[in-house]
């Protein structure tokens, strides 16, 4: 393989090789004893033998402003240039590349930024030869400290009569300053506060085991996180006892931060019980008989749950341990396969009680409950500012949640990484 090089000539023909200043030299692989030949004015790039016309340079892109600054993110949109030959965009912070967009994506977020700074962006365009145009350029500041975000993924790791194991991850705003302890709330009362320290990577996953339970007590938890101290004079203070000591009320006085305003907001409630679960699970090494409990036009029946739940002893005498439910959330569809809100349960098969005591029912009888989602299924509810249906409620999702490369437009998330299929999955509840 060669580099590339660029030629440039007059109008005519054109034969040239290329040397390496010694003995070596390039002849094109179709023609060993040949030259390369071009006969049209313009510029060229060999590559691997082949040579090509360079596409014009990009004029840079035009309008680029911010269109929305927190403490710890910054987006910015651009416009592209007049008569574009863009293939894609590199995106510079302080002059470092720090990403590379597809022509169709005209925003990026930038996250995990520190309060209060300046950040000097510069966008240029790259056409289709690989020649980047001059770059546009726009400097935004973070704004101060905020509370930190919720924390997110609250789920339940492990529960038997003794213990109960909560896992969640760290919020996606840190809005300026790092997470430096995490508090636990049992039934609205604080039973817990579990202090990390400041070396972890974002994707970090927590855990915390709850000893202090009775057997088959019902308990609902949720997770607030405290973001890190200050001393007066602005120092950050890492150390437990210290930060144990700034989060008492009779020690306000040692830090610039009010504890009200160190605390940030609650991530999703849980509600989990203190008992073994008896129903199957996926991975256990067992072999289970599985009941399809609907068809395509059970939801034109209104109440598939209430039906199905005069017939759990039936079921159960049947040998049957797995029930596959139908979609359980708010969907545009009547099947339930076009969610548009994943947290409100009712939908054409019945109310969010029914489902409750349904699956209750079926738990009470050793068996378990399979519900069917569809993962790469979801609806917005509103546009975004761009004019795109990217705004998800309940929960509460925006552009970010999608891949800037989808196949729907307005995606700021990742680039995709799997194969463009749908992710039908199969989830296992109470």
């Amino acid at each position: 393989m060669y580099s590339r090089y660029c030629v440039a000539h007059a109008a005519g023909r054109l034969e040239f090789i290329f040397n390496d200043g010694k003995d070596d030299w390039d002849h094109p692989p179709s023609n060993n004893n040949g030259h390369y030949i071009v006969e049209e004015a313009g510029s060229y790039f060999v590559q691997q033998g082949v040579v090509t016309k360079c596409h014009p340079k990009s004029k840079p892109p035009t309008l680029l402003v911010p269109q929305r600054v927190s403490s710890s993110q910054i987006e910015i949109s651009w416009n592209p240039p007049d008569m574009s030959n863009v293939k894609q965009y590199k995106v510079y912070r302080d002059s470092t590349c720090i990403a590379s967009l597809p022509s169709c994506i005209l925003t990026f977020l930038d996250s995990h930024l520190q309060a209060g700074m300046h950040y000097t962006y510069q966008i240029s365009g790259v056409n289709p030869s690989g020649i980047e145009s001059n770059k546009i350029e726009l400097t935004v500041k973070t704004l101060p400290i905020g509370r930190p975000g919720r924390p997110i993924f609250l789920t339940v790791l492990q529960q038997s009569e003794k213990s109960i194991t909560l896992r969640w991850q760290q919020p996606r705003q840190f809005n300026g300053q790092n997470v430096a302890a995490y508090r636990i709330y049992r039934d609205n009362k604080l039973v817990s506060t579990e202090y990390i320290g400041h070396n972890y990577k974002y994707d970090t996953v927590f855990t915390w085991e709850d000893k202090n339970v009775e057997a088959g007590e019902e308990y609902t938890y949720y997770v607030r996180a405290l973001r890190m101290a200050r001393s007066l004079s602005g120092t950050f203070l890492f150390d437990e006892p210290v930060l144990r000591n700034r989060n008492s009320h009779a020690n306000l006085s040692n830090s610039s931060i009010a504890l009200d305003d160190n605390e940030g907001s609650s991530s999703e409630h849980i509600t989990v019980s203190a008992a073994s679960s008896s129903s199957p699970r996926i991975g256990d090494g067992e072999c289970h008989i599985l009941m399809q409990a609907f068809h395509w036009g059970s939801w034109n029946e209104k109440y598939l749950y209430k039906n199905l739940l005069t017939h759990v002893d039936e079921i159960a005498s049947n040998f049957i341990d797995t029930v596959w439910l139908p979609p359980v959330s708010h969907s545009v569809d009547h099947q339930g396969y076009l969610p548009c809100q994943w947290y409100k349960l009712d939908t054409h098969y019945g109310k969010e009680a029914d489902l409750r005591k349904l699956v209750s029912s079926f738990k009470k009888k050793g068996i378990g409950c399979m519900a069917d989602m569809v993962l790469n299924h979801r609806c917005a509810s509103e546009k975004g500012m761009d004019g795109n249906w990217t705004e998800f409620v309940n929960p509460n999702w925006s552009h970010w949640a999608i891949c800037r490369d989808a196949q729907q437009p307005g995606g700021t998330g990742n680039l995709q990484t799997g194969s463009k299929k749908d992710a039908r999955m199969f989830f296992f509840c109470g």
